[in-house]
C-alpha cells in the first residue's frame, strides 16, 4: 500500500482471533487493485496473539474496549480517512479481485451508496457449503421484495463515508442486525446493490451444529429490527468461537 492518502478503508472487528486474523490480513494484502487502501482493525481487548499476529501486516490497529461488535464498527468509521468504507470480519477471506470490484461498482454508478455481496464457508461441510450457495443468494432477493432494499452483510459489503455520515452511522444502542438497521435508515434516499458475484469466504461457526438455533436466532433478531423497528438491547446470538 502507497503512502497516500486511501480511496477505500477497510474495517475490520476483532476479538480473541489469533487463529483466524493471519488468513484475513493475507487475503486483503494480496489484491490486484494499485488503489491506496487502508486497514483498520478495531480489537475489543484480545487476550490471545490476534494483534500480534495482525501486527505482521501494515494495519492501523484500534483497540475499543467497549462490548459488542457494533461498537467496533463505528469506531473504526470514526478513525477511517477513505472515502469508501469496505467492511468484512476476522473470519473471513477475501478474493484478489475484491477491492477492483468494489471501487468499479461506485465508479461506473456515481449515486450508488452501498453495495453488498455474499458469502460462502471455508473448510466446512458439504452439507453446509450446499446450503449457502442455495439459500442465501435467494434469501436478498426475498429480503428486497420484503423490505424494500437489499440488506448489507458485514461480512461483505461497501458503502460511501458521506452515506454512512449522512444516516448517522451505525446505531450503537442494537447489539445484533446493526447491519440491517443501517439498510433500513439508508433505503429511501441512499440506493443499495447487490451484486451476487462480490463474494468471500468465512467460517461456518456460527451454525456448524446448531443451525436451527442459529435460525432462532436470527428470527428473534430480525423481528425487533425489521418489525418491531427496536434497537436489540441485549445479546441475542450466542457467543460462539
Amino acid at each position: 500500500m502507497k503512502q497516500t492518502k486511501p480511496v477505500l478503508s477497510i474495517i475490520i472487528p476483532s476479538k480473541n482471533e489469533e487463529s483466524l486474523i493471519d488468513a484475513c490480513l493475507a487475503s486483503i494484502m494480496n489484491q490486484d487493485s494499485k488503489l491506496p487502501y487502508e486497514v483498520i482493525l478495531v480489537d475489543g481487548n484480545s487476550t490471545d496473539k490476534t494483534r500480534e499476529i495482525a501486527r505482521k501486516y501494515p494495519v492501523r490497529i484500534v483497540t475499543d474496549a467497549k462490548p459488542g461488535k457494533c461498537y467496533g464498527l463505528q469506531t473504526g468509521v470514526q478513525h477511517a480517512k477513505g472515502r469508501i468504507l469496505v467492511f468484512t470480519e476476522a473470519d473471513c477471506v477475501v478474493p484478489p479481485n475484491w477491492l477492483r470490484r468494489i471501487y468499479n461498482a461506485f465508479e461506473t454508478n456515481p449515486t450508488l451508496a452501498a453495495i453488498t455481496g455474499i458469502y460462502t464457508f471455508h473448510h466446512s461441510t458439504p452439507f453446509y457449503t450446499l446450503l449457502v450457495k442455495m439459500f442465501l443468494p435467494a434469501g436478498m432477493y426475498i429480503a428486497r421484495f420484503l423490505i424494500g432494499t437489499y440488506p448489507l452483510r458485514n461480512t461483505n459489503y461497501a458503502i460511501k463515508k458521506n452515506s454512512m455520515d449522512a444516516v448517522g452511522g451505525y446505531d450503537t444502542r442494537t447489539t445484533e442486525l446493526y447491519d440491517l438497521d443501517l439498510s433500513l435508515r439508508l433505503k429511501h434516499s441512499h440506493p443499495i446493490v447487490f451484486d451476487p458475484a462480490l463474494s468471500v469466504q468465512t467460517s461456518d461457526r456460527r451454525i456448524r451444529g446448531r443451525l436451527f438455533a442459529f435460525l432462532k436466532e436470527f428470527m428473534i433478531s430480525v423481528w425487533h429490527v425489521w418489525i418491531l423497528r427496536k434497537p436489540v438491547l441485549k445479546p441475542v446470538y450466542a457467543h460462539i468461537r
